[in-house]
């Protein structure tokens, strides 16, 4: 709900700090997140940035407590789907507090600043087609990035009209409808067929 572009916010314009931003949902068991926070080591302490968090394993959490203790991360951001921060040790959970930010579904408004920011300016959108794109991306933030991209790239060169998009939008609507394989009755294998021997 805008957590990937709060954080690249704050990457962008916090100013007297190292913000280091982090995915976890592309990290694997072999991540370390000790040795690769050195790399941003300098004289600066480090702001963690840390996206995805729910993707985090129990060694990036206790990374993170280790490197929170020592002072090499001066603070850290937890950006999550959920607010449970059950799987964090009570030293971190008691460093966060109360200081806990639930984002939002995006408005009309919220969703033609972003688009202007992401567009920096230059967006081929008018505010029918903005309102038209929040309303088919369930006013989710990534959603409506990722409809404006397909919308930009499908449409580049052509007709980029408001029926040219609902047009795209409801074909794009029935091919994910399509790629939807139903089963008229369960299938085993023959192998896991059941049989009248007993």
């Amino acid at each position: 709900a805008g957590k990937t572009s709060l954080l690249k916010w704050l990457q962008k314009n916090v100013r007297g700090h190292k913000m280091m931003y982090l995915s976890a949902e592309g990290i694997d068991e072999f991540f370390n997140l000790e040795r690769h926070i050195r790399t941003f080591i300098r004289k600066k302490k480090v702001v963690l940035l840390l996206d995805e968090a729910q993707f985090c394993d129990e060694t990036v959490r206790m990374h993170l407590k280790r490197l929170w203790d020592s002072g090499k991360i001066k603070s850290a951001v937890i950006a999550q789907l959920n607010a449970d921060l059950a799987n964090y040790s009570q030293s971190i959970r008691s460093r966060i507090g109360d200081r806990v930010i639930r984002l939002n579904k995006m408005n009309l408004e919220m969703a033609r600043e972003l688009i202007g920011l992401r567009t920096e300016g230059k967006s081929p959108f008018t505010d029918e087609m903005i309102e038209e794109i929040v309303h088919e991306s369930n006013k989710n933030p990534r959603k409506i990035l990722e409809t404006c991209e397909t919308l930009c790239i499908s449409l580049a060169g052509k007709d980029f009209t408001m029926q040219a998009m609902k047009e795209l939008l409801e074909r794009k609507k029935k091919e994910s409808l399509l790629t939807i394989e139903l089963l008229d009755e369960p299938f085993l294998p023959d192998n896991l067929s059941p049989t009248d021997k007993i």
